[in-house]
């Protein structure tokens, strides 16, 4: 039986063709998706199967604007934390923060940073000032609203 997803992490060529494809038009048939990688059916559905199995293809989900939920303010905090040790719990408590999008471990002068989303600035204050600021770990945070976001289709070059 042909490996396709290596004991690396890598991917062969056929593999990243399907991943950048499923990245345009992740509701393409598989049958589809074979006919545009130039490959048998039954070789996409393996290699599929295979994608998903190894972890290389972690999840299905819909893309939705911020913007239409109403969270037309977006901005990135970078937070400094009182004790380094304690980093796991701090990014717990913070992802239980209605607004927080995702949090990141950093090395550089800040020890985290999170993107925010918020429906305007007031509710972007409360979230900062009210619940960020509230979290044990958290020493301060520096916010940078953003202006635009520009957002590539893979990861994958």
């Amino acid at each position: 039986m042909d490996t396709f997803v290596y004991s690396d992490g890598a991917v062969d060529e056929i593999d990243q063709t399907i991943i950048r494809t499923l990245l345009v038009d992740g509701r393409m048939s598989i049958p589809a998706l074979a006919q545009h990688v130039g490959i048998s059916r039954a070789a996409a559905y393996n290699r599929f199967d295979r994608l998903v199995e190894s972890g290389a293809i972690s999840g299905f989900a819909a893309t939705i604007p911020p913007e239409a939920l109403g969270l037309d303010i977006a901005a990135l905090l970078l937070l400094t934390g009182t004790e380094q040790a304690q980093w796991e719990k701090v990014e717990e408590q913070l992802l239980k923060i209605d607004g927080v999008q995702w949090v990141a471990l950093a090395a550089s002068n800040f020890d985290y940073i999170v993107l925010v989303r918020a429906a305007g600035l007031s509710n972007l204050r409360d979230v900062v000032l009210k619940q960020i600021h509230g979290v044990e770990g958290v020493a301060g945070a520096q916010t940078s609203l953003l202006l635009s976001e520009a957002r590539g289709i893979s990861a994958i070059s």
